[in-house]
């Protein structure tokens, strides 16, 4: 984590790199301040201390609005002195002392902290419950809160078939915020939660799938440099193109893991969602994307040797791999310089479900395009079989179906 006497103008021009979701910052002016930066602009201030023995942490507030600089240190001297004294700050109070809901929400974000919960989460639920529950029932008190009145809140987020005119769902917004406005009365130990009678709703998923077409003009935009995308990006993102592999599996890749003789990229099962080893059958255009990575001017004059040198090394940090937000990011980027508009389908893992139905429409079976994706035929009326078979499963015939997937992509960009 950097760390720096912190002023008020650093604090106002500091921005997240593109390539993480936060950036953290110790402030040197105050033991265990950390200023967090989102990859939306938002700035919170952290209290980061130990505790027990354990490293514990407590977000005091949002920058500017609840603190600024200047308070922020301040709080962070008071806190010290409570550690100090034997007083653990992100210790919940007791839930017999918790009066409202906003009171309870503060106690259960507190203990999520302390816990050492990912941030990721707990900002989740905060702005959540801050925009859609806080409203109502933010200042009622918790054991007056009625079934009904949790209805009320819910019902006002209208389902997608209601909303006139409005190209969006709510209804994964509405299930996520039930959950954790759920586990929020659970904290309390609650003997009937007033979340209990509503149901969750169907999530209906509308595909917006990008065309072969729409997948030239993203093609050409990578190697255009108002798009903004580096060259080993660009491989990255057309290797995982060429593939149908998550794009998370790419980034991790090492030289290694390819054998080019026989034609194959083994990805461990660490790296994969089903956490089971996987052949990738290579075409002739995903093998030339690896001779292309592997050549790239992006690459340091000095790496890692052996299997721990990656395909993709991250900018700045040749040791570790490129996170998989950059590849997205970066996906994102020669999207909007094609001038394709966002839509849920319109990423790269979109890409892996448009190259599914092509192959489909194609006349490649249901099966092989489920393998070729790597899912789990689930129904599929199969035995068990060894992590050695499952890992050689069909690929001479998903070896087809990506050199057919190959043709397709081919011919789109040379027409």
């Amino acid at each position: 984590m950097p760390k720096a006497v912190l002023t008020d103008q650093q604090v106002k021009g500091v921005k997240c790199p593109e390539d993480k979701r936060f950036l953290d910052i110790a402030d040197g002016g105050a033991s265990g301040l950390t200023l967090r930066v989102s990859d939306k602009g938002q700035k919170s201030w952290v209290f980061r201390y130990r505790f027990g023995g354990k490293q514990r942490r407590l977000t005091l507030g949002n920058y500017p609005g609840d603190l600024s600089l200047a308070n922020a240190r301040e709080a962070v001297g008071d806190l010290r002195k409570r550690v100090r004294r034997g007083d653990d700050p992100a210790a919940p109070a007791p839930l017999d002392e918790l009066r409202s809901f906003r009171a309870l929400l503060n106690a259960r974000i507190a203990s999520l902290e302390a816990e050492g919960r990912s941030m990721r989460y707990i900002d989740e639920m905060r702005r959540a419950l801050e925009k859609y529950v806080l409203p109502k029932l933010g200042t009622k008190l918790i054991d007056e809160i009625t079934a009904a009145d949790v209805a009320s809140v819910f019902g006002a987020l209208t389902p997608e078939r209601e909303c006139s005119g409005k190209p969006v769902t709510l209804n994964a917004t509405y299930n996520r915020t039930l959950s954790m406005t759920a586990a929020v009365f659970n904290f309390a130990n609650f003997t009937h939660n007033p979340c209990a009678s509503l149901k969750k709703r169907k999530e209906t998923h509308r595909e917006t799938l990008i065309s072969l077409d729409e997948l030239r003009s993203i093609w050409t935009s990578l190697d255009h440099s108002e798009a903004g995308v580096t060259h080993i990006l660009s491989c990255a993102i057309r290797l995982s193109a060429a593939t149908l592999v998550r794009s998370g599996a790419v980034a991790g890749a090492t030289p290694g893991e390819f054998n080019l003789s026989k034609r194959t990229w083994t990805i461990p099962g660490t790296r994969m969602k089903n956490g089971q080893p996987f052949v990738v059958p290579l075409t002739d255009m995903a093998i030339d994307i690896v001779h292309e990575a592997l050549g790239s001017s992006f690459r340091p004059s000095t790496e890692p040797s052996g299997d721990q040198r990656f395909l993709f090394p991250a900018r700045g940090d040749h040791t570790k791999s490129m996170p998989q937000l950059s590849i997205s990011k970066a996906f994102a980027k020669a999207r909007r310089h094609a001038g394709i508009p966002d839509a849920d389908d319109k990423t790269l893992h979109g890409l892996r479900h448009a190259g599914a139905t092509l192959l489909a429409e194609e006349g490649v079976p249901p099966f092989i395009v489920s393998l070729v994706l790597s899912h789990t035929p689930a129904g599929a009326g199969m035995l068990a079989v060894t992590n050695r078979y499952a890992r050689y499963s069909y690929l001479e015939e998903r070896r087809k179906a990506l050199e057919l997937w190959e043709r397709l992509v081919r011919e789109v960009l040379a027409a």
